[in-house]
């Protein structure tokens, strides 16, 4: 087949009409107002050396918003939506360039405007519970769990927490907003009698954000506020229709890949409770002056209390280039019979951003101490590169690889009267390869120091964080009934296996199996264009008990982990409703609503311009 001038047109018409895409989708609620009206047109030198071990511990906090299976293809496409995700043999128009590119064959002739938007409201809640076989730290009542903080005030140790709203990152003013939307835009073009059809978007595949700033929400320690996105700006596909019963498409995709996170940290164990008692207790008995040459009392400044704030971490790193690709094949032997396969390549993200860690008054008190007793303390922090000036907080610039799985996605179609098709789908993900997670920072970081003499073997600029997820084989069914020539009703379930390794969950990945449900119509035109309406719900439960993740609820020091939540029970419950309304209705047409539109929004700002009226 050539490549004839319509096209070189349509390539032409594309690149004015990304322009378009990125302006329409900065205001999507407005963008749907117009879709309506066009369809209807962190004591001695050893155990300081542990102690700060345990600190940096608390620092290696797992910035990174949660990355499981959950937020994979949750809001795409309306449709696709509608059925669960379960539609590589039967794939949702010109959505096709994510579900399977092959699909593109199926569109009708022409130039297409595809829009749409999908709106997820978010009820995640977090729930501890102390444990009343835990006998506190150093085996002493006042170090356990009724002296924390989350349970302060009440009688039975219960704490909530719940995410006051959705978290989501604006690209062009590097911002986030606790707001959650998403939007899509798709161009297609198909010519006449062509094998050949053309296609580029904008969509978000992989996203995710929670806030939790509400007074005394206890998920402040370990995932206060949280984002994680990844954007395809653009996703050029091409599909060919090989025979009429085979197609094959592929695609390739360039986006823009975001996180940013607001926490508190603290270190929970037998050692930081030690400092503080020692600190409490040799408070006022220094011999001036020959005490203050070895040390500066109290001992560790005072120590540090096990259960309250020690430092605070605020981040946000972006790419904007990662690129990926996508294959895709659709074969119909029969009309009542049809099999979909989509692979989808691997996303790696090399991202770069600000930090900036503030410490606690209680850790720089205990850093100064460090720094005291010019014969004693002092010298020997030197030579064991440790901290001996406090600082209140060290900002600069972080690293980081960030990985998103390939997935392999195969359906069947089987329908056994003329307007019924039935679904079903298996969908591999190879989360396995987020075994660990790893930051580089600019300096020095004073928490790291002396992490290398208890076995930190990472350096004082590097931490890493362990996740070791596994690979998920999900399933999923769906159906679409053609109730009339101008009604598609739609229906799907999907089952999505954790790809979290329950042993390293945190509050960052607090992800258990899901259960996701869809369901939706589609409204024909007689233009040949079409609207879509969506509705989706999924769950998921997540439950810990003490000792069960060395991320979150182990007392066991030695793990090399942020267990901020040691020895207490933990419960995860996340339920998302998707509301979601699309459109597709010839380019023409498109264009000249958007004449007339800017029009009207001129006529109406010459309107309200008082000094046009005086003038006048």
């Amino acid at each position: 087949m050539t490549f004839d001038k319509r096209h070189h047109a349509f390539f032409c018409t594309c690149g004015n009409a990304v322009k378009k895409t990125v302006i329409d989708n900065i205001y999507p609620f407005v963008s749907i107002g117009r879709c309506v009206q066009t369809l209807t047109v962190h004591a001695g030198c050893g155990a300081s050396k542990m102690l700060f071990f345990l600190l940096m511990a608390a620092v290696l906090f797992q910035p990174a918003p949660a990355e499981a299976t959950f937020i994979e293809q949750m809001a795409i496409d309306t449709r696709g939506m509608a059925m669960a995700n379960t539609c590589t043999a039967n794939p949702p128009g010109h959505m096709s360039i994510h579900y399977n590119p092959a699909g593109l064959s199926k569109i009708a002739e022409g130039t297409w405007w595809h829009q749409g938007v999908i709106l997820p409201q978010m009820f995640k809640y977090t729930k501890f519970r102390g444990n009343p076989d835990f006998p506190g730290w150093l085996q002493s009542e006042r170090w356990s769990h009724k002296a924390d903080p989350i349970y302060k005030g009440k009688e039975v140790l219960k704490a909530e927490g719940k995410a006051k709203s959705g978290v989501m990152y604006l690209p062009l003013l590097n911002k986030t907003i606790d707001f959650a939307i998403s939007p899509r835009t798709v161009i297609a073009h198909k010519s006449e009698a062509s094998k050949w059809t053309f296609a580029t978007g904008m969509y978000t595949p992989f996203a995710t954000g929670a806030n939790h700033s509400g007074k005394g929400d206890p998920t402040w320690f370990g995932s206060r506020r949280a984002v994680q996105q990844h954007l395809i700006y653009q996703h050029p596909t091409a599909s060919y229709q090989v025979t009429p019963e085979l197609s094959i498409g592929a695609g390739v995709g360039t986006g823009q890949t975001a996180q940013a996170a607001e926490l508190r940290l603290r270190s929970p164990n037998d050692l930081t409770a030690l400092t503080r008692e020692l600190g409490q207790a040799t408070k006022g008995m220094a011999i001036p002056p020959w005490t203050y040459l070895y040390y500066k009392d109290p001992l560790y400044g005072g120590g540090i209390h096990p259960w309250e704030e020690v430092a605070r971490l605020d981040m946000k790193i972006r790419n904007d280039f990662a690129p990926s690709y996508k294959m895709g094949m659709l074969y119909e032997p029969y009309p009542w019979l049809g099999f979909g396969m989509v692979y989808q390549s691997e996303i790696i993200a090399h991202m770069s951003g600000n930090y900036k860690i503030t410490y606690g008054d209680d850790f720089m008190n205990m850093v100064d101490y460090y720094g005291s007793g010019p014969w004693g303390v002092r010298n020997t922090s030197i030579i064991l590169d440790l901290p001996i000036n406090p600082v209140r907080y060290q900002s600069g610039v972080l690293t980081t690889e960030v990985k998103y799985p390939r997935r392999i996605q195969t359906g069947v179609r089987y329908s056994p009267v003329k307007r019924l098709n039935l679904m079903f789908d298996l969908k591999w993900s190879e989360w396995s390869i987020r075994d660990q997670d790893t930051m580089k920072l600019d300096q020095d970081i004073q928490l790291l120091q002396v992490a290398k003499l208890s076995g930190h073997k990472y350096g004082n600029r590097t931490l890493v964080s362990d996740r070791f997820m596994k690979d998920t084989l999900d399933w999923g069914v769906s159906m679409e009934y053609k109730l009339s020539d101008k009604i598609d009703l739609l229906a799907g379930y999907e089952f999505r296996k954790t790809s979290v390794n329950t042993k390293y969950m945190d509050l960052t990945t607090p992800i258990a199996d899901m259960h996701y449900f869809g369901c939706g119509l589609s409204r024909h035109l007689d233009n040949g264009g079409r609207l879509d309406f969506g509705l989706a719900y999924a769950r998921t439960r997540a439950k810990l008990d003490p000792e069960e993740s060395t991320n979150l609820t182990s007392t066991n020091y030695f793990w090399d982990g942020t267990n901020m939540f040691a020895g207490q029970y933990y419960e995860g419950d996340l339920d998302v409703i998707l509301i979601s309304v699309g459109f597709v209705v010839p380019f023409d047409a498109y264009v000249a609503y958007q004449k007339g539109n800017r029009a009207k929004i001129i006529q109406r700002i010459r309107f309200l311009n008082p000094f046009t009226r005086v003038i006048e």
